[in-house]
């Protein structure tokens, strides 16, 4: 199952498929929601599992969580934006 998505000069993307593949069809029927929804669901899914709590997160582009796993390592100098003014 293969998508070719490309980005127009305008922000845009055009969605393309094979509308004759058997596996690939059934995206003849779906809408820009359709498409829209699916790519939010994978996204929230793929963050999901990268550790990015996306509890109420339904929208696409509304991933607002950091992820548990993500911590703030200190600079490879050692010094911290504290040391560095005091």
């Amino acid at each position: 199952m293969a998508l070719n998505v490309t980005e127009n000069g305008d922000g845009s993307f055009l969605i393309e498929w094979d509308e004759y593949d058997d596996r690939e069809k059934m995206y003849n029927t779906w809408s820009d929601e359709d498409f829209l929804n699916a790519i939010t669901s994978g996204i929230l899914s793929v963050a999901q599992k990268n550790g990015y709590d996306v509890l109420g997160n339904t929208a696409s582009g509304n991933i607002v969580e950091f992820p548990v796993s993500q911590q703030q390592s200190a600079p490879e100098s050692g010094l911290t934006e504290e040391d560095k003014e005091g």
